[in-house]
């Protein structure tokens, strides 16, 4: 098995294999208690993600857990308003429980304190990869913006709440492996907001929502090949601009995960919400692992992408990935995909993988 690999926003790294599904039927959620007490203090340095670092800088790392029902929220010290640390970890809580529905997966137990994941508020970013620090298909989250900004917040405004620590979710909830490894930032920027809507959080970062919803139509006029769009295999990295403003200067952000979460914000919206998404998910795990090292490889993957979201919206979907996002398909492939009976119960990904002929993505080239 290899070892998880963890990572700060916005970087690709090596994910996590041998991800275990979620179980089957979770247990209905408890009622958030009113309040919530940290308990005594525990060494976290076995659990710190960069130990070294608290010992060079002489920290402490006695820190504090407060028990949430599925996570445990660790903190430097305790004074802080009991109700209000009932609403945080119980909303730490709830989004990892949907999660867990949404995917019907379980990220690898690794930083785990009393049997649940850890999510711990670190003195400062330093200490971790990023202002937000979260391993790759395991879990364990390290955030560096409790103290000065996220408990001031949610103090604040009962709804608001940074959408990092979705974002990091998704990071640990990344259980697809080669299946979608192409796509594992974009996974975690879509479900970002996935999250957050289904909480019903406010985003205080709302100007950057809006330019990611608005990326795929703008790509849409655009001339970009699918490849170079969604992936980092076709000669741009992972974090160029892949779009451009009416004075021909980059769009920020517009990067390949900001165009894969556009696209998939899209589809969620036209082919039935967070339904869509639970099926998407399904289908996907259903669909062959890939590596994506050459560009056939990448295209093999990304139709992983188009079949798994054809089947859950149970339709053809060239007309979104080929005819707007200028997806490759060899016409022989797309007249077989015109065949399909959407709707059976029989189309599922498997079968509508299989029965594509070899010659998929030779169109376009």
């Amino acid at each position: 098995m290899k070892a998880p690999a963890f990572m700060a926003l916005g970087v690709i790294v090596v994910t996590f294999v041998g991800l275990a599904p979620a179980p089957a039927a979770a247990a209905a959620a408890s009622p958030a208690p009113a309040t919530l007490q940290a308990g005594p203090a525990v060494d976290y340095a076995g659990l710190a993600f960069y130990p070294k670092r608290w010992q060079d800088r002489g920290l402490s790392t006695q820190l504090h857990p407060w028990p949430g029902e599925r996570v445990i929220f660790f903190t430097t010290r305790t004074n802080f308003d009991s109700a209000v640390m009932a609403r945080f970890v119980g909303r730490l809580d709830r989004a990892w429980k949907l999660y867990a529905d949404l995917t019907g997966r379980s990220p690898n137990a690794f930083k785990q304190f009393d049997g649940k994941p850890v999510i711990a508020a670190v003195p400062d970013a330093g200490l971790t990869c990023g202002y937000g620090c979260g391993y790759v298909g395991a879990t364990g989250i390290e955030v560096g913006g409790f103290y000065d900004g996220d408990y001031p917040l949610f103090a604040a405004k009962t709804n608001a709440f940074p959408h990092y620590y979705c974002y990091e979710m998704g990071r640990n909830y990344y259980t697809f492996g080669d299946r979608h490894s192409l796509f594992v930032t974009g996974y975690a920027v879509f479900m970002r907001y996935v999250c957050m809507d289904a909480l019903g959080c406010d985003d205080a970062d709302l100007k950057t929502r809006k330019i990611i919803e608005e990326a795929e139509a703008l790509h849409a006029k655009a001339d970009l090949d699918f490849l170079r769009a969604f992936t980092s295999v076709a000669g741009l990295d992972e974090k160029a601009p892949r779009l451009r403003r009416p004075d021909g200067k980059p769009l920020q952000p517009s990067d390949q995960p900001v165009l894969y979460a556009s696209a998939m914000l899209k589809l969620r919206r036209d082919c039935g919400g967070d339904a869509w998404v639970k099926r998407f998910f399904a289908e996907l795990v259903k669909c062959p692992k890939i590596k994506p090292d050459t560009r056939d490889a990448a295209l093999r993957q990304s139709l992983n992408w188009f079949v798994a979201a054809s089947c859950a919206a149970q339709r053809d979907l060239s007309d979104v990935f080929v005819d707007r996002w200028r997806f490759p398909l060899a016409r022989e492939a797309r007249q077989a995909l015109a065949q399909v009976k959407w709707t059976s119960p029989e189309a599922d990904a498997v079968s509508v993988l299989k029965a594509l002929p070899a010659t998929m993505a030779e169109a376009g080239k």
